[in-house]
Parts: structure tokens; C-alpha cells; sequence
């Protein structure tokens, strides 16, 4: 429920990434006082941009989220904001364990099947839309889903006659470090992949890449900076949050800075729940139930450009740890290789692990300029509890959670929720301008 605030307008928002940036863009927007606190140099969170010196020539470089799709709305009304100029990035195409490198219409719209594929494809449209329609909300998703959408993927996909387009979701899915359709339950892959979704990358795998899928090409972490000082955010850099003390009265947020004093607070790194002093048994429900799949992302000048974003073919699986190979330049040979690791890995050992599978699949490496790695990567719940634990704790004890877990982790999902659980939860303190007709602005910002 909406809190009546009266008097009370300020909120403490930690995390400065795109979410934590979205949320307090509306709550300034709806009269609040907001305050940003950011343990990092810079903002953005997983919206990372290296800026790497090739030639004479700076190329930022995504190292976080990267792509934008035309269905981000969210996301593109606030980059329409900034006029942050997008590009078409390269195909996709699959290397094989031979090094031999083909297009994904080969490998996964092959001759002799195309009429079951197309039965297929038409199948999950129906299912998915049927899902999204009763059980996904603005904020997330309903606090009841049926067993049908628990079952991993893929049993999913293979009782209801759907195992000839399971591979397809290598490319949304695994490449990106979302585990297995084997591991994850149906209702994480139909959140991220919806009827949309599926179009984009069915249009994907027969041409290499969709006309509604691009990049920024500044970055996004660029597109990060760019928000918050256009909104002149008020924002903490290296400022940590050490501590978080919730009563009746208000939020005491301490931080390496000092103490600060709030009418709520908005956490969108659910890791921070372990610094609340007095948490709700809703908040260790959802904490202790709360699950990531560890990434790391290393940025590499090859001896060669490959001007594509390669995906391993997944029965390399056993043999090479990197999942994905992508070079965000034409004729450029910087790429950035894409692998799961175990928790707490180092840089030292997920860089061997780079040169070891590049030599496996007969790339040829020189230099490894960057490594970052993710230990909180894709936060996901073990079971539906943690998640209807979730649900219970939003907007309790003067607390909002925001970020990745409420939807699959992409940055539509992250911003799109963060807005609406503001909506919900903040009343508006003044009037708001109202935004008619903001797909159509997109619409022309998109295809300038």
C-alpha cells in the first residue's frame, strides 16, 4: 500500500546503478528529496563501460549490460532524455569445437524441420503471452504461480513438444550466464523471453541480427553518468553503506561518510539486507533464499579482428568455460569474452581459463586488458518461497527493493520495475507532467 507521508519527503536510495538511478529520477519527479549512496568510483553498477585505447582511436566497451531492444521503453525514454546515440551491433554466429564458425540460421533453422520449428515457435508465443497475461504484473510477478511454470525449462519445453526451439534459448539464456534451461524454472526464461522477446530472436537466427536490437555507443555506463547529471542526482560516490536502522519514526543509513537520516529507504542490491540491523522474517526469508550464478567478463585484444559476437557451441560446454565471444567493432580485434565461474574466483584463474579456451578454440590472444568480475551476477530465488517473501517485504518497515530480483535481470525489467514499484508505493508530493504518447517519441528516437 501507498504510505500517507504528510510531511515526509526525503529517501535514501543505495545502489546507483540504472535501477537506483531510475527510481530516484521518479521519486524527484513526484517532489521527493532523494539521496544517492554508491560504494563505487562511478555509477552505473552492472551498466560498466571500459574505454580502452586501440590505435589512435578510444573505444568504450561494455562490460555490463550491453544491448537495448526496442521493446525497452522504459529504458529508452529516459535514454531519449540524453540523446544517447545507439549503433547496430555485429551478428551473432556459433564456433564449433573445430574453430569453424557458422551462422546461427545453419545451426538452429535447418532444412528438412523448418515446418515443426514454425509449429514450435507458434506454440510459445500462445503459452507465453498466456503467462504474461495472468501472471506478470508492472512491478513483477503474482504472489501465486502454478507448478506448470516451477518445472525447469527445459521439462518444460520437452512435455509440451517445444524440444526442437529449447537450443534457440542458448543464445538469451545460457550465453548470458543465466544458467541452464536445465536449472531455471519456466517462469525466470518466459519473464525475460516473452512474445516480443521470441520475435527478436527468431528474426536473430535468420539474419544474424534484428533491426530492433542495438547498442549505445557511448556505453551504458555512459548512458548511467549522463542520466545522473542531467537530473543533477544528488549522489555519494565510494560511499559504502555499512549499516541500515528502520523504526517508526524514520531510516538511519550509515555509510563510511557518516550518518544520514531518511523518511524511507530504496536498496537495489538485495545483498544489502544482511547490513539491516533488525530484519523482518519477510526480508530473511527472500535474503537467505536468494541464490546468484558468479560471471565474469574479460575485456581482450585478439591477433585478429572476428567481427561478430561468437557463441560456443553448447556441447563444448564440458570442455570450454567461455560462453560467449563478442566483438562490439567491425575490424577492431577487442573482444569480450563471456564465462561462468565459481564463487569468490580471482582475476589470475578466470584469465587463464580466457587463454586456455581462446587457444582451445583456435583464437589467437595478445593481450588481456580487463577482467571484472560479477559475484553477485543474476540474483534468482532457489524456490517460488523466497520470492512471495519478496512480495511481502516491499514497502515494509519504511523499505523498497528494487533491481533485478523482482523480474529477470536485464535493464528494461530492472528500470521498468523500479518506476512502477515507485508509483506504488511514493504518492505524488506535486503534480506531474504527463507523458502522452511516449512510445511514439521512442519510436522516432529509435530509427533517427
Amino acid at each position: 500500500m501507498a504510505y500517507s507521508l504528510h510531511r515526509k519527503q526525503s529517501v535514501g536510495v543505495i545502489g546507483a546503478g540504472l535501477s537506483g538511478i531510475a527510481a530516484a529520477i521518479r521519486l524527484q519527479e513526484k517532489g521527493y528529496r532523494v539521496q544517492l549512496f554508491e560504494r563505487e568510483a562511478q555509477v552505473g553498477g552492472k551498466c560498466l563501460t571500459h574505454d580502452l585505447l586501440h590505435g589512435d582511436q578510444v573505444y568504450p566497451i561494455d562490460m555490463g549490460a550491453t544491448v537495448v531492444a526496442l521493446s525497452f521503453q522504459k529504458v529508452l525514454s529516459l535514454a531519449k532524455e540524453v540523446d544517447a546515440p545507439m549503433s547496430i551491433p555485429n551478428p551473432y554466429k556459433i564456433i564449433d569445437k573445430n574453430g569453424l564458425i557458422s551462422s546461427l540460421r545453419e545451426y538452429y533453422w535447418r532444412g528438412g524441420r523448418k515446418l515443426d520449428l514454425i509449429h514450435q515457435f507458434l506454440t510459445y508465443l500462445f503459452q507465453v503471452r498466456s503467462f504474461h497475461k495472468n501472471y506478470v504484473t508492472k512491478t513483477g510477478y503474482r504472489a501465486k504461480i502454478p507448478y506448470l511454470y516451477r518445472m525447469p525449462f527445459a521439462q518444460y519445453c520437452h512435455e509440451r513438444g517445444l524440444s526442437d526451439i529449447l537450443p534457440w534459448f542458448d543464445l538469451p539464456v545460457a550465453a548470458w550466464g543465466y544458467k541452464t534451461p536445465e536449472d531455471l524454472p519456466t517462469w525466470y526464461v518466459m519473464g525475460e523471453v516473452d512474445v516480443l522477446g521470441l520475435i527478436g530472436l527468431f528474426m536473430t537466427i535468420l539474419k544474424g541480427k534484428s533491426q530492433f536490437v542495438k547498442t549505445f555507443s557511448h556505453g551504458y555506463g555512459q548512458l548511467a553518468a549522463e542520466l545522473a547529471a542531467h537530473y543533477d542526482l544528488d549522489i555519494q560516490l565510494n560511499d559504502a553503506v555499512t549499516a541500515i536502522r528502520r523504526d517508526s519514526e524514520g531510516v538511519e543509513i550509515e555509510s563510511r561518510s557518516g550518518k544520514a537520516y531518511f523518511d524511507f529507504v530504496i536498496l537495489s542490491n538485495p545483498q544489502l539486507v544482511s547490513i539491516l540491523a533488525d530484519p523482518s522474517p519477510a526480508e530473511r526469508t527472500f535474503f537467505d533464499d536468494l541464490q546468484f550464478a558468479p560471471y565474469a567478463n574479460v575485456l581482450c585484444r585478439l591477433s585478429k579482428p572476428i567481427d561478430a559476437k561468437l557463441l560456443v557451441e553448447p556441447n563444448l560446454r564440458q570442455q570450454s568455460r567461455i560462453r560467449m565471444i563478442a566483438a562490439p567493432y567491425e575490424n577492431v580485434p577487442l573482444v569480450v569474452c563471456y564465462l561462468s565461474i565459481e564463487k569468490n574466483s580471482d582475476a589470475y584463474s578466470v584469465e587463464a581459463i580466457v587463454e586456455r579456451d581462446l587457444a582451445l578454440l583456435g583464437i589467437e590472444l595478445e593481450e588481456i586488458h580487463k577482467t571484472r568480475i560479477w559475484n553477485n551476477y543474476f540474483p534468482h530465488f532457489s524456490s517460488f518461497n523466497g520470492y512471495e517473501a519478496l512480495l511481502a517485504a516491499q514497502g515494509e518497515n519504511r523499505t523498497l527493493y528494487v533491481g533485478a530480483i523482482n523480474q529477470f535481470e536485464f535493464t528494461e525489467a530492472s528500470v521498468s520495475t523500479a518506476i512502477h514499484l515507485v508509483d506504488k508505493h511514493f504518492p505524488d508530493l506535486h503534480s506531474l507532467s504527463s507523458k502522452y504518447f511516449s512510445w511514439l517519441h521512442n519510436l522516432q528516437y529509435w530509427f533517427k
